[in-house]
């Protein structure tokens, strides 16, 4: 499982051990038992990357909808709308999709043309660098908030998109400072053994003068000025990071000769199979 990652990357700012602990910045995926009745097709149509749990216990339907911004499906069994998480504003549009069961099942989701590095909750990360919180988890959390339960620390996660993948990396970099970061990433090209389903990337700035994102020297992302706010930007590889090649990763963040004192990141997401 870890494999990927020791032969992908070299001068990562942030180290990953820092962030991930023991595992390394790669989730697994795996899909939810309520799916195997075939009841729930919509989610299969409707969602790409998504976190789910199930808490083990009844919800009441009625109490968690008041946590919804946008209620699309009220049924007796589940409803399904639209939530924003803890710490976002109105007009962020960082609205998830949320689907929620009474037997106790609570799955947050992206469509499926969103990104998936789009997953990563940079402002969590902002207050503190010691925990790494998607938001895919940010919006199980307010739902459990909505409820009254402590939100477990762990949750799982699934693709419907990419059924096969098994394997979600996240590699994040953070430039807390004026000046260029950079790093070397490699993705293995070992058919058979490694099935590259996508990878994309989430480039954010606070309060910054300027940042820039590269790959091999060429522009993927520039924001400009910034005052005291969040500046955001995800998309898709196209063409996809290529297997087997070694592409040259940087992060520039302009202060405005320090009197700007904010932060750029930069998440790279790779969704694979990889073989036990």
């Amino acid at each position: 499982m870890k494999k990927l990652l020791a032969l992908a990357i070299v001068g990562l700012g942030v180290g990953l051990s820092n962030l991930w602990g023991d595992e390394q910045g790669v989730m697994e995926l795996k899909g939810p038992e309520i799916l195997e009745a075939g009841t729930y097709t919509f989610l299969s149509e409707e969602a790409g990357i998504a976190g789910w749990i199930n808490l083990g216990q009844q919800i009441d339907l009625s109490q968690a909808k008041g946590v919804f911004v946008g209620l699309e499906k009220e049924e007796n069994d589940y409803i399904i709308g639209s939530i924003r998480p803890s710490g976002y504003l109105e007009n962020e549009n960082a609205e998830i999709h949320c689907f929620v069961h009474k037997d106790g099942w609570i799955l947050t989701y992206y469509t499926k043309d969103v990104p998936r590095a789009k997953i990563f909750d940079y402002r969590a990360y902002k207050q503190d660098q010691s925990k790494v919180v998607t938001m895919l988890w940010n919006g199980i959390h307010k739902v459990c908030e909505e409820i009254g339960i402590i939100t477990p620390s762990e949750i799982s996660y699934y693709d419907f998109k990419h059924p096969n993948a098994n394997r979600l990396m996240l590699i994040v970099d953070g430039k807390w400072e004026e000046g260029w970061e950079f790093m070397h990433l490699t993705i293995p090209n070992e058919p058979g053994t490694l099935t590259v389903y996508e990878t994309s990337w989430s480039h954010t700035a606070w309060d910054s003068d300027g940042s820039t994102f590269e790959v091999d020297d060429v522009q993927i992302n520039n924001f400009g000025s910034g005052d005291n706010k969040w500046q955001w930007r995800e998309d898709k590889f196209s063409p996809s990071l290529s297997l087997g090649d070694k592409h040259k990763i940087e992060l520039w963040h302009n202060e405005y000769g320090g009197y700007k004192e904010g932060e750029a990141f930069l998440t790279i997401a790779i969704i694979y199979y990889e073989k036990e």
